[in-house]
Order: C-alpha cells, then structure tokens, then sequence
C-alpha cells in the first residue's frame, strides 16, 4: 500500500493504498484481497471473499440466530456451503437474503444486515478497482456487476424496471410478471393502448411507460480505424435515449467503457465518463477515441462495452471482429545518418549568406541533405526530431531561390500564430543583412497589397494562405510564388490539416496550369508513412530525408512517470511532487521546462513548487539574479502571480499574459536569470526555448466540444520532449513525461517510433469545395474528382482504406465518386451550389450561388452563411443580429473556462 525510498527517505502510496484510504478498508482486508483475489474467481468465491474482511470481525454468531439462518438460507442465490458456526457463513447468508429481498425475523440479525449492507458495497466497489489496476477483464465485470446487485439490492436475472422501487408494489400481480418478460426496448415499443391491454390497469401502464423511458439506456455506434498494423483508434459516438428525472438521476449519470481483448483476459483502455441533464437533452452523441494495440496472436474479436456505473443491465457491448480487419502496412522509409565530415558553411560561396550564421559547420542532418537542398530545385521532405537544424536547411532552400530567382517569393506557412512569431522576429533580423523584406499575414496582421507585392518573404498561417490564394489567378503575388516550406507538415492528421492539404493541391494545380514549377519544403519529425507524403509532392528519393527521432545534435533520454490516480485535478495533484523531484534530480542547477494543459495549472503548479522550496534551506536557490534587478522585475509585472513566483525563480508563460509580462519572462529565462519555466504546450511550437529538462505535467487537456478531458496530439507531446537539450550548454537532454498509468505502454511506443500521417479532410471538405467552385476552379463532376485525386485523403484511401471506411476489397472509384455527389448535395442542401443540368452525370455543371460566393469570399463555412441566411429577418434589432452571429459554426469549439459562465452572468 506504500514504497519506502530509502535513498530519499520518503513513503509513496500505491494505487491500493488509495482504494483503501477512498473506500474505507483496513489494511488487513487489502492484504486479503491481494492474496486471493484473481482473474479466475468465481462470483460465488468474490461473494465469499468479501465476507471474510476483517470489517466484519466483531460479528457474532448468536445460539438465537441459527434457526433463522437456516430459514433465510432458501433465499440464496449461491449454491454455498455455509457453517452457520462462522462468522463468515453468517455474512454470505445475510446479504444473498438482504438482496432477495427477504424479511429477517430476528432483530439482531436485521441490525447486523443493516451494517453489512452498508459495508459491502465499499468492498465491492474496492474489488472493481483492483481489477480495473490488475487488468483482470473478466472480473471487471463480474465486480462491478456484484456492486450493483447489492446497491440495488437485486439479483442481476430480475427485470431491470424493479430497480425503482416506486414502481414494485404495482408489479406484483401474476399477469403484470408475465409482462415483464418483455425487455424494456420491446416494452417502450407498444402503445398506451397496448401496455394497458398488457397490465390491465392504466396507472400500472402510465408507469410502467414512464420508468421505461427514464431508464439510463445508451445508443453506441462505433468507427474502427487501423493506424498501423499493430494498433487501431476506436472512436465510439454514445447517444443517451432517455428522459432526464433529477429525481432518479441525480445531477449525472456515470458510466464505464472499455476496450476488453477477451482471448487474453486483457483491458487495452478503460475510462468513465458521465452524462449530464444538458447532454441528454441536446441529444448530441458523446465522442469517445480510444487507440489500443492488437495484441500477439492476433485474436479473434475485442469486446466494446459501455456499462452504467449505478443501474444493472444498462450497458451496450459491441463485438469487433478483427478478423475481418484487413491490415495496410505503409511504405517504410528511414535516412541513416552517414559518416560524413561536417560541412563548413564556406560551402554556400557567397560571402554575405555565410555572414548570416554565427556557426563555422553546419550540423550532421544539415551537412547530408545540403545538396539536395542548395544545388537543386526538387521538392524535399525532412523528417527529424525538434532541435536538429531544420529551419537551416529551408534557409538553404531560400538562399538557392535568392541567388537562381531573386524576383520569386518564399511563403512559410506555419499551423500556429506563435511559431510565426517566433520566425518573424529570426527571419526580419537576419535576412535583413541580405536586403529581403519579410512580412507576416495572419489573422492579427494583414498588411496592404502594395506590401505583399514588393515583399520576398511571406509569413504566414494555413487558413490566411488558403483565403488569400482562392482566386489566385487574380493575384500576381501568388503567381511569383517560387518556393514554399510548410513547417510540422506531419499536423496535416490533425485539425487544421485539411488547410494544409488544400493549400499544397491548389499550389500543384497551379504548377500544371503555369507549367511552372513551385518547389515545396515540408519539414517534420520522423514519420511512419514518409513515402506517401513524398508521392504526393512529387518529391524523389533525391528528396525525402526520414532521420531517426535518435538523430539529434544534443542526446535525449526520456522518463515515462505513471500516475494510477483516476481523476485528473487529482492527478495533476499527485504530480506535483515528482515534478520537484525531477528538477532536483536532473536539473539542480540548470534551466528546466514544465509543460502543462492550461493557465490554470501554471499558477497551480508554480505555487506548489513554491511550497516545495520554503521547506528547503535555500528557498531561493532557482533565482540566479541580485535583489535590485529582481525587485526592478517585479515592479514592471501586470500579473501578481508571477510577480509572487519570480521570487523564487519561477516563471509562468501563458496567452493569458499580457506582452509585457510575456516579453521580461522570456528574456528573464533566456538570460538564465530565472531557473524554472512553466508554460502551456503552445510555447513547444512557438518560441524556441530549450532546456536541460523538459517536464510534461500531464498529457490530457479539456476539449470544450465534448465537455471533458481528451488526450494531446502524440504530435504535441513529442514537440514538447524535443525541446530538450541546448546545444551550447548540455551533453544530454532529459525529458520527463508524467501520463496516467493506464496510457505507459501507448507512450511508450510511440515516442520512440514514429507515428503514421493520416488525413484529415472529410469532415471539412465542403468548405474547401464551395470554395473551389464559388472560384470557378471547378466547375464539372469530373474537375471535382480530379481535385480530391490530388490530395492526400486520396493517396491514404489507397494505402489505408480501411481507416477511411473503404472496405479493402472496394471499388475506390466508386467511393470517390460517391464522395464527390454527397458533397455537392451538402452543398445544394444549403444553398451554396446549383446544378443546372444533370441529364448526364458525369458531365454535371456546378454553379455557385450567391451564399457560397460569400462563404468563400469571407472564409465562413458553408453552414455558417445558410444559417445566417435561414435566421435574419428584413426588421432583426442590433441585439438580434449579434445573438445571430455568436450563434455561427466558427464558435462552436470555443470553450468556456472554469467560472466564465459565472462571469458571463
């Protein structure tokens, strides 16, 4: 129940010590339950096991009591010899008896009841956490099933509707137990008519038909999508189809799903989630993702089940038949690192760029995939680990542009406003010497005309380039366009993916139509699947480089730290002391990196390493400046938090900070003046910070579309590790990633492998083709084919079809062809395109509308301009058009943060 550390001196608790301190249970009964519990106990030996814990040791046997124990024996589900001599006897008899619902004659014995039933359910409840943390799958179930049976105090064969008490006095006719041998969906099928027919009482029917509709039942429908050909993502979409009471619900209903391997007896993820009144009643399905291994031998099937945590036989199970999951291996491709000596950057031959960088030798990945870079103009693909010299090598690929194509532009597009940033202020200072403009065009930035057309660096995000690039054949700028780097290429899986994905088809239509050759620089970390990404670039193995997450200028060592406590503010809790123990272990006197999910967590977290160090000797042993220049700090800070914390060599980073605050921080930490950093995971992409160590705080953030608490990207968590290890100062980088306990062996694999690149533009494809068609860039069903012919959705339908719903076996022109006519009809369905002629499909003319001209020309989605269209009146007041406009998809995922709704108010 606790681990002694004798090198630091301190007990730990175990994830049994926790049972036992939640549920109540002495150390003896734990001991109890470890030595004999098993995955292999039956239910009548749980019963048994149970009844032997030291709770019930001041239990006695009277003389007064036999007779009566023997009567209630008859009322024994279990076929059990008992000894009514023994305590233990006595327990098993009395709760089998207390469920059946038996009347126990002898007040001592009602009152021992009445103690034992209050007892058991935390035993039970306790045995079902035991096997959720030994992976006993069968006994998952069994125990929880158990915990139910005695909190209902109803053997699990009885019908479901007698869980509610209310409704028992009115079933116990003949004929109305006859009618319960219907199930309740059947039940919830018939009339009023017929119910009343069926329990000949009409208030017997009215509740029935109430309890029936109010009971907690689910909806599951399921996705299976292979990722490799030894894991699969499950996505599940949990409809709740039932009427909320608060009187039998409570304020929420709880509830357990998990991914169960039953060859092997093996739990792969299990979590709960709950169900609220406002969930139920805005009949949205709940979104659950879980990626599972496929476990050696394959087996035969994995069992789904979402289960009530409170109510028997509310549960769902779903059978995934693996075998007739046919796996797609993609395309392998990994660069070895050659031997080579390392190039001195005298190899540009030309006096100014080499002026450019303060370095003599470029690095190992740089000096390998220099030629390729800077004496040709073929499309590369780099893929390797954060801090390996990426942006050097697109520098090369400017610097050839630069000296071969001066009046060409170079547009970098980056997924995220901060690394923008961070490239403005590098790219503005440096190529400045060289007599280059640079200018940003994001959301927050959006220069003049007159600007874009005389700059020769455009910085920018997806969403920008791809609004800006539409009607391209109209803009000059983009038609001067020579080279193009898309920065963390490998995020096109993730949500602004599809952006990415459009933008680089539209650049190679452009290609083909101009017959000119725009050269495209995709950098990433090392991928499973590079050769589909070089295919679709038309990049060749002159220039696709996939180095080894190993391959880095500053080795790293990565410690991965379980956390078996369930809930998350806990586990953030739990976490906080390993955080300080990693920066003492790792780091005593060198610079440390914490990430975490939210601004919350960064004051959290700063104010309990806080405490760590006022027990300390020298509490202010990470704060490296005098008193004069910390007080001048502090003097200039908006936030009083992080005045607080840089007392003691804390900073916090956050979007919440004002510039001001953001800017003496970073500086502060670059200048080492202050030892310890705590900062959301946007800082992993944006300012390029490293650190001796990295800590990852938790890999879980909350999702404000699906109300709770969603794993990271991989993408993120890897991005966040690289920034381990500074060149200048470290031998070695050490990161630290603290992940529930449950989720080591996902971590486990894949920070050490590289992951697959999926796509991700179904769901946003109409937006992207009412774009296309409101340009007039397709105007026809077969123009239609060709464009999603030419992204990466299409190259991975082939290699994985399955993870696209394309049976292996299908016909993938058919799908496409189906794609390409539910999309249009989306599109017609809300006004955003017509279709003049279709007497010949093939040759169908697409039209746009005046809705999906300006959907296209705001960058509004094709739902947003059709609801909008659909909802304003001619006599709408101010107030009425602004309800209208927060009500718009653009919104949709904005999340409210903890007390905003209070604010709000």
């Amino acid at each position: 129940m606790i681990r002694f550390d004798s090198v630091l001196g301190e007990l730990r608790p175990t994830n049994f010590g926790r049972i036992a301190s939640f549920y109540y249970i002495s150390c003896r009964t734990m001991e109890l339950f470890c030595e004999r519990f098993d995955r292999y106990i039956s239910e009548a030996n749980l019963l048994r096991l149970i009844s032997e814990s030291s709770e019930f040791q001041q239990i006695q046997v009277r003389m007064d009591e036999i007779h009566e124990l023997d009567r209630l024996r008859e009322y024994n589900e279990y076929d059990m010899t008992l000894d009514f001599a023994n305590v233990t006897s006595k327990v098993i008899c009395l709760i089998q008896a207390n469920i059946s619902g038996a009347q126990i004659r002898v007040s001592s014995l009602a009152s021992d009841t009445q103690y034992i039933m209050q007892t058991v359910v935390r035993l039970a409840r306790a045995l079902f956490e035991i096997a959720r943390d030994n992976n006993f799958a069968l006994q998952v179930s069994r125990t929880l099933k158990l915990a139910q049976m005695l909190e209902q105090q109803m053997w699990d064969h009885i019908h479901p509707l007698l869980q509610f008490k209310e409704l028992v006095p009115h079933l116990n006719t003949h004929r109305a137990m006859e009618a319960l041998n219907m199930t309740i969906d059947e039940l919830k099928e018939l009339s009023e008519r017929e119910l009343e027919n069926l329990f000949r009482a009409r208030h017997v029917a009215n509740r029935v038909k109430y309890y029936c509709n109010v009971f907690p039942l689910v909806d599951v429908d399921y996705v299976v999508k292979p990722i490799t050909d030894g894991v699969i993502r499950i996505k599940l979409l949990i409809l709740p189809t039932f009427i909320w009471s608060n009187q039998i619900h409570g304020g929420a209903q709880h509830y357990y799903a998990w991914v169960e391997d039953p060859t092997h007896d093996a739990i792969y993820h299990i979590e709960s989630f709950v169900i609220t009144k406002r969930m139920c009643q805005q009949g949205e399905p709940i979104e659950l993702v879980f990626t599972v291994p496929l476990s050696k031998p394959l087996s035969l099937e994995y069992f789904v089940r979402v289960v009530n945590s409170q109510f028997l036989h509310s549960e769902n199970t779903i059978v995934i038949n693996l075998e007739d999951l046919k796996l797609f291996g993609s395309e392998s491709f990994q660069t070895n690192i050659l031997d080579l000596q390392p190039l001195s950057k005298t190899v540009l031959r030309n006096r100014s760029f080499e002026d450019l960088y303060p370095f003599t030798h470029f690095n190992a990945v740089q000096s390998q995939v220099f030629h390729s870079c800077y004496y040709t103009d073929t499309p590369i693909i780099l893929g390797a680990p954060t801090g390996s010299g990426k942006t050097i090598v697109a520098e090369l690929c400017m610097l050839r542009l630069f000296s071969n194509n001066p009046e060409q532009k170079v547009v970098y597009i980056a997924p995220m406003k901060a690394l923008v940033r961070e490239r403005l202020l590098d790219w503005t200072e440096k190529f400045t010497k060289i007599r280059k403009t640079v200018i940003e065009v994001t959301g927050d930035v959006t220069p003049r005309s007159e600007l874009i057309r005389m700059s020769n660096i455009i910085i920018t995000t997806p969403e920008k380039w791809d609004a800006m690039s539409r009607n391209w054949t109209e803009k000059d700028f983009v038609k001067q366009v020579g080279l193009m780097i898309i920065d963390e290429i490998h995020l096109l899986g993730e949500d602004r993916g599809p952006v990415l994905e459009v933008i680089v088809s539209r650049m190679n239509c452009i290609n083909s139509k101009k017959n000119t050759n725009v050269r495209i620089v995709g950098l990433s970390t090392a991928m499973a699947n590079p050769g589909d990404l070089a295919y679709w670039l038309n990049c060749n193995r002159r220039g696709l480089f996939n180095f080894s997450s190993s391959v880095r200028p500053v080795p790293l060592e990565i410690h991965l730290q379980g956390f078996e406590v369930k809930h998350y503010c806990p586990r953030m809790a739990a976490m906080n002391k390993s955080v300080y123990q990693a920066i003492c272990q790792y780091a005593p006197d060198s610079s440390a990196l914490i990430f975490v999910s939210s601004r919350k967590q960064t004051r959290i977290t700063g104010y309990e390493l806080m405490k760590f160090l006022l027990s300390e000797n020298n509490p202010q042993k990470w704060m490296h400046c005098d008193n004069f220049e910390l007080e001048d700090a502090k003097a200039r800070l908006v936030d009083q938090d992080l005045a607080q914390l840089l007392s003691y060599g804390i900073g916090m980073h956050h979007a919440g900070l004002c510039d001001s605050d953001r800017n003496l921080v970073e500086r502060l930490y670059v200048n080492q003046k202050i030892q310890v950093l705590i900062a959301t995971a946007t800082l992993a992409w944006g300012v390029n910070f490293p650190a001796r160590l990295v800590i990852v705080k938790g890999t879980e953030y909350f999702d404000a579309a699906t109300k709770r608490y969603v794993d990271m990207p991989i993408t993120d968590v890897i991005q966040m590790c690289g920034r381990a290890g500074r060149p200048q100062f470290d031998t070695s980088g050490v990161a630290c990633v603290m992940v529930q306990e449950s989720k080591k062996n996902f971590y486990r694999k894949f920070l050490f492998e590289p992951f697959p690149v999926e796509s991700n533009l179904l769901e946003s494809l109409p937006d992207h083709v009412n774009a296309e068609i409101a340009n007039g860039n397709i105007t026809s069903k077969i123009q239609l084919v060709e464009f999603i012919e030419s992204t990466f959705f299409f190259r991975r339908l082939l290699a994985n079809p399955l993870y696209y719903q394309l049976e292996s076996d299908g016909d993938s022109l058919k799908y496409i062809n189906d794609l390409a006519d539910s999309v249009v009809g989306t599109l017609q369905q809300h006004d955003c395109v017509v279709t003049p002629s279709e007497s010949d499909e093939i040759k169908t003319i697409y039209e746009p509308t005046i809705l999906g001209m300006l959907g296209c020309q705001y960058y509004l989605s094709y739902k947003t301009i059709h609801f909008l269209s659909e909802e304003m009146q001619p006599d709408n007041s101010m107030d009425e058009l602004l309800t209208l406009i927060c009500q718009v998809e653009e919104y949709r995922l904005f999340p409210v943060r903890h007390n905003e709704d209070n604010i709000n108010k």
